[in-house]
């Protein structure tokens, strides 16, 4: 459905059940009739707060500045809901031009370029943003203009979007308020909705002072080439009675005043004479690739784990994180600046390009980190077992031709459980490794000391018959020319 449509059929709610009937609708023309729709059962059970305690899974991430950051994300079936319900709110609010932050096509680039060359900007912050917004804020903005929403259909949507917080210590008690979640699909698109009164007064002050105002979530900015932010200033104090009057707070530890000659920041972007990254931002990019070029993606991964923040829930792929700041990087510079072009020319060269011995690399894990993510590796004696069961002509020459260690020729593999239609199987996947190396990687396997460290590499190579071979590579560190192994 078009927003025509859905603002057309919204004129015509005016219970539960015709709101569902709708937003099964936009599920139908979004994801076709074959997907899931939402049955009353449902909607009840998560339109009540009080009712479903588990609807939201609390954790925590770390904050840039320190400290934590909690994030409350909604279980499978109603972040589905949220999702739809979204689709329907954005259909029919419109942010003010002030705010920049979850509105479609805008970026903090957009946030950003209003203040560059400015003398002074001065950053703000809203404490608490997400949870300061209550049940009854939201259902009081759903029943205002343009949402006109009926009594009903506002309790019921406030309900859907709104949370009660639980504690270990006063879990059988209800005595915290039912507040918007930081992690819903639904609250950036609320707290716009909410936020539209104090965009227009905080506009209002800009214009009459002759400044710069823009927001992104809680991130508030003015900027102008003349000063009237004197803390006690008549500018100042308007600026407070407002935000207090709109129910915020001002987190007094974020308030920063940046002048011409110091380094100028919005929402994470430099704007003293244009839009930029850090320098420091492009250059970690580039001293990754030169790592990566001189002395081997093994060490480039080793010093992007070094460098990476350990207080993460999760560490990324090495390739993965730099195509993600490249991206970031050509969002703010633009394709065709010349950073952005020659570190992404780099990048492609050294993907398409990292050979080693006929063996074109595509990842490298250390030998601890390639057991922890694809399973255990082990060691096969039986010859005859590996002939029974593949033909002679599938096995690689490496195995034909095998060292004899004790009698026996070793084979190794990757060996792992897996669930295939409730059954479990398992996999084996054959582990190529180096001849010169394979008696010292098997006295490791079976507990020996190793002086050095084994790496693991996802790699292709041509074989004699023209084949492309595609599987795993056991070696040591890769020489800094990039030729061959150490």
């Amino acid at each position: 459905m078009d927003t025509s449509a859905i603002q057309q059929s919204v004129q015509l709610l005016r219970s539960r059940g015709d709101l569902l009937y709708l937003l099964n609708d936009i599920i139908t023309d979004a994801y076709g009739s074959q997907a899931a729709t939402i049955n009353m059962w449902q909607f009840n059970y998560f339109s009540n707060p009080n009712r479903c305690k588990g609807r939201y899974r609390s954790f925590q991430i770390p904050k840039k500045s320190g400290g934590a950051r909690t994030i409350s994300a909604p279980c499978k079936s109603l972040k589905y809901i949220l999702r739809i319900v979204n689709i329907l709110l954005q259909a029919i609010h419109k942010p003010s031009t002030a705010a920049k932050g979850f509105v479609p096509r805008l970026s903090i680039v957009d946030n950003a370029a209003p203040h560059v060359g400015k003398n002074y900007v001065l950053n703000l912050d809203l404490k608490d943003f997400f949870p300061s917004i209550s049940e009854a804020r939201v259902r009081a903005r759903l029943m205002a203009k343009p949402f006109n929403f009926t009594d009903e259909v506002a309790t019921t949507l406030a309900g859907l979007c709104s949370y009660r917080p639980y504690s270990k210590e006063t879990a059988h008690q209800r005595i915290a308020p039912c507040v918007l979640p930081q992690g819903a699909p639904t609250s950036p698109t609320l707290t716009n909705a909410i936020c539209d009164r104090l965009d227009m007064l905080l506009s209002g002050v800009a214009r009459r002072f002759n400044l710069t105002y823009t927001r992104y979530a809680d991130d508030i900015t003015f900027s102008s080439n003349h000063y009237v932010f004197s803390r006690d200033g008549e500018f100042m104090t308007e600026v407070r009675r407002i935000i207090a009057d709109q129910g915020f707070e001002i987190n007094e530890k974020k308030t920063r005043l940046q002048r011409r000659h110091e380094h100028q920041e919005v929402t994470g972007l430099t704007v003293n004479e244009k839009v930029n990254t850090a320098r420091r931002y492009a250059r970690d990019i580039r001293n990754l690739l030169y790592i990566w070029n001189y002395h081997g993606i093994a060490d480039a991964e080793r010093s992007f784990l070094w460098n990476y923040d350990k207080r993460q829930r999760r560490v990324p792929d090495m390739i993965n994180a730099i195509s993600g700041k490249l991206e970031y990087l050509k969002m703010v510079k633009g394709a065709n600046d010349p950073v952005y072009v020659r570190l992404s020319k780099k990048f492609e060269s050294l993907q398409n390009g990292n050979t080693v011995l006929g063996y074109k690399i595509h990842k490298t894990w250390t030998i601890n980190r390639f057991r922890f993510t694809h399973g255990y590796i082990s060691v096969g004696y039986e010859r005859n077992e590996l002939l029974d069961r593949l033909k002679y002509d599938d096995i690689p020459d490496l195995f034909k031709n095998a060292v004899c260690i004790d009698g026996p020729h070793p084979y190794f593999y990757i060996e792992k459980r897996i669930k295939y239609q409730g059954q479990l199987y398992l996999h084996r996947q054959f582990l190529r490794v180096l001849r010169n190396i394979e008696t010292e990687f098997l006295e490791f396997l079976n507990g020996g000391e190793c002086r050095r460290t084994f790496f693991v590499s996802e790699c292709t190579r041509k074989n004699k018959d023209g084949r492309l071979w595609k599987g795993f590579l056991v070696h040591h560190a890769i020489s800094r020319d990039g030729s061959h192994f150490l």
